[in-house]
């Protein structure tokens, strides 16, 4: 098992297998899943004013943002074992990492470097954005917001929502409601790829449901994708 290296996979099998707890009550896999949980925060890099944030890099020193659901994963096992600590964790990535990405029109990955000044971005791309890298950040958001009430985290869910909307760096409406379908990806500042798979259209799909359950959140992204419609 991915405990210290593979953030990425042991967050899709902390979610997995704490549903499977949920049903089983199987201690075993309780203590594969707090051995997983350990990984990740171990993972997790930066703070409030030093880069990364407090994100969770996905593969040894590489972050990449699709599939990212590190911070989804400690809110699900936080929940099922009451361990408030995974919530604390979870929430400063939220908290500060995903302003930041608002902000610099995302990434698609990085990888980072210790020095004596602290923790430096490396390698940074940009490109491609996809949808499956927007999704777990809503879903991060979202179940922060239900477990602890913190009206930002909703707030941070409806702006990264918005990327599906045009709020991104290629000023493009990625997801149209009328149809229901997802672009693929932003190729570059200029360049959409407009096809749209089925994994592009599911991970939109899931991510406006999820925010159009919150009056926050939903409130957000109507007032954008109005404003720029009309515009």
């Amino acid at each position: 098992l991915p405990h210290q290296f593979a953030a990425d996979q042991a967050a899709i099998l902390t979610k997995g297998l704490s549903l499977y707890y949920d049903i089983t009550k199987n201690l075993s896999v309780k203590k594969e899943i707090l051995e997983l949980c350990d990984g990740i925060i171990k993972m997790q890099f930066g703070n409030a004013d030093e880069l990364p944030h407090y994100a969770f890099l996905s593969w040894q020193n590489t972050w990449h943002e699709w599939g990212n659901s590190q911070a989804d994963a400690l809110i699900c096992a936080g929940k099922e074992f009451n361990k408030k600590d995974y919530f604390k964790y979870a929430g400063n990535e939220i908290k500060y990492f995903y302003p930041y990405m608002v902000k610099e029109k995302y990434f698609n990955a990085f990888t980072v470097s210790k020095h004596n000044s602290g923790t430096k971005l490396k390698d940074v791309e940009k490109f491609s954005q996809i949808a499956y890298g927007i999704r777990p950040m809503v879903f991060a958001s979202m179940a922060y917001y239900k477990q602890t009430h913190d009206r930002q985290a909703a707030v941070t869910a409806g702006k990264i929502a918005c990327w599906l909307l045009g709020d991104n760096i290629a000023g493009t409406q990625m997801y149209n409601p009328e149809t229901g379908i997802c672009f693929d990806g932003i190729i570059s500042s200029q360049e959409v790829n407009k096809n749209s798979g089925a994994e592009s259209t599911i991970e939109a799909l899931l991510s406006i449901l999820e925010v159009e359950q919150n009056p926050i959140s939903k409130k957000i992204i109507w007032k954008y994708y109005k404003h720029h419609r009309k515009n």
